[in-house]
C-alpha cells in the first residue's frame, strides 16, 4: 500500500494495489476529494469539476464567456 499527503490536511492517505491514474479518492481525515495523477511516485491533485450545460449536453469547464482573451495571430 503506497501513501502521500493530503492536499489539504497534510495527512497521510493510502491507496490500495487496486487504485490506479485517474481515480477519485477521499482523505479519511478531512473528506476532501484527491486525484491519483501519478502512481510512483504518489501524487495526488484537486479534481477537475465539470460544468454541464442542459442545451446541448456539452461539457463545460469552468466559464470562459466572462474572460477577457485579446486578440491573438497566429505566427
Amino acid at each position: 500500500m503506497k501513501s502521500g499527503k493530503c492536499l489539504q490536511c497534510q495527512e497521510l492517505v493510502s491507496i490500495t494495489k487496486k487504485d490506479r491514474v485517474g481515480d477519485i479518492i477521499y482523505c479519511s481525515h478531512c473528506d476532501a476529494e484527491l486525484e491519483i495523477i501519478k502512481v510512483s511516485p504518489l501524487q495526488f491533485d484537486w479534481p477537475l469539476e465539470e460544468d454541464f450545460d442542459d442545451d446541448d449536453g456539452y461539457a463545460y469547464i469552468g466559464d470562459y464567456e466572462d474572460e477577457e482573451w485579446g486578440d491573438y495571430e497566429d505566427d
